[in-house]
């Protein structure tokens, strides 16, 4: 569950890190391959989103039975 929000932001840090050390400052899309990697978020935030959900719900449920 916590590794949830870095697996939907990785592709653009990934991406950005990238583009800063290999092609510069300006880089995009059409001058470097670091660009297209942030459009993987499409991808990424939806899977991040759902694991978080899953995450917290098994977390809500293993609260509860160790409660009772």
């Amino acid at each position: 569950m916590l590794l949830a929000p870095l697996l939907a932001v990785a592709p653009l840090l990934i991406g950005a890190a990238g583009a800063a050390v290999f092609c510069g400052p300006g880089a995009n899309e059409a001058n470097c391959g670091f660009g297209v990697l942030p459009w993987g978020m499409f991808y990424t935030i939806p899977a991040g989103a759902l694991m978080f959900i899953v995450g917290l719900v098994v977390f809500i449920v293993a609260l509860v039975k160790k409660i009772n």
